[in-house]
């Protein structure tokens, strides 16, 4: 019994945020609904619209009093007051509404965030684990952690290469693809340099170790791709510095209302309005949309913030044909040249012209 009930505690923490916007908002729709249809009171619509306000409110003002502690005035802060505000003059639906959009917009984010991770788990799961390391005694499996500068490295068929070196031994054919995203095989001899990362398709090679680690091309790219993942887009950063200063804004203007006019209703009518509750929402809503629609058209954006430059690219250079194309080339017509030759057998042998066409 305890054991079950862990699991479930586990899957909610773990799934909050959607079970808090799936709550609220179908709290909030059936309150529609029900007023639609005329199957409803007014009571149960206060009612459905109080609840969904609270579920949703509730994580806001946790967030609120966390950066109002840490001395932040923040939207959360006044997406918190707006709520409160409208609950007191009866104006449950917005309430609601400013509460719902804030968690929407937050969900929506992390959905963005989860997204860019699952790309640099991705790329974690490509990286050598292991790497056969030539010593006196004989070659030894050893973690890619162990190997050190001019340790001498043999890649077999199959293998992933652990480290940036040069080949001092043998011939292979190398898939670069994670790396450079050349799709066909590069062929490596004594001499070339190779990249960790790399998979080993056919041959053997010995390659002395010279960058190892941190330090390899590999362990640098993921770096980069985990530096994105905490970038937030420019007009994100331009809403966070937005609310230190339009959150006192608007509360102070709402008090400075109540005071010349004594109406309490309109001055908290003033703060739902001043509330920001569908700019809050836009930006993680347009990047959500933006890399959702990139991945079924199989582009991976980087984050939001590779996203927003993009609008602002004019022009694009591609550097192979890998990149336009799939890179597997076949025959696509044969053509005989219609000059006469003898072959075995006195047949005749005319030379015949291949034509590629990349797909």
């Amino acid at each position: 019994m305890y054991s079950a009930l862990s699991r479930v505690y586990g899957w909610v923490s773990r799934h909050r945020e959607l079970l808090t916007v799936s709550i609220s908002g179908s709290l909030i729709a059936a309150a529609w609904v029900l007023r639609g249809f005329g199957r409803g009171t007014p009571l149960a619509f206060q009612i459905l619209m109080t609840v969904a306000a609270f579920v949703a409110g509730i994580w806001v003002a946790r967030e609120a009093i966390g950066r109002l502690l840490a001395g932040q005035f923040s939207i959360p802060l006044l997406v918190t007051i707006a709520a409160v505000g409208a609950l007191w003059i009866g104006e449950v639906w917005e309430a609601a509404a400013v509460t719902f959009l804030y968690v929407l917009g937050g969900y929506l984010e992390t959905l963005t965030l989860a997204r860019t991770r699952a790309a640099l788990r991705t790329l974690i799961d490509l990286a050598p684990r292991t790497g056969r390391v030539k010593r006196d005694d004989g070659v030894q499996v050893v973690d890619a952690s162990d190997i050190s500068p001019g340790d001498v490295v043999v890649v077999l068929p199959g293998d992933r290469v652990p480290v940036d070196g040069v080949v001092l031994e043998g011939r292979a054919s190398l898939d670069t693809s994670p790396l450079t995203g050349e799709p066909l095989p590069h062929e490596v001899g004594p001499g070339d340099l190779v990249l960790g990362g790399s998979v080993s398709q056919v041959g053997y090679l010995e390659v002395e170790a010279q960058k190892v680690g941190a330090d390899t091309t590999f362990s640098r790219i993921l770096y980069l791709v985990a530096e994105a993942q905490d970038q937030k887009p420019k007009v994100q950063r331009m809403l966070d510095r937005f609310a230190a200063w339009y959150t006192p804004l608007i509360i102070g203007l709402s008090v400075a209302l109540f005071l010349f006019t004594r109406d309490i209703e309109l001055s908290l009518t003033f703060l739902v309005i001043g509330c920001p509750g569908a700019l809050v929402v836009a930006s993680p809503v347009a990047v959500v949309a933006g890399l959702g629609h990139a991945a079924r058209k199989g582009i991976l954006i980087k984050g939001g913030e590779r996203l927003e430059r993009i609008g602002k690219v004019d022009v694009v250079a591609f550097d192979k044909t890998g990149t336009l194309t799939l890179g597997r080339p076949r025959v696509s017509g044969v053509e005989a040249l219609g000059i006469e030759a003898h072959g075995v057998g006195g047949l005749a042998s005319p030379p015949v012209e291949f034509s590629l066409r990349p797909v």
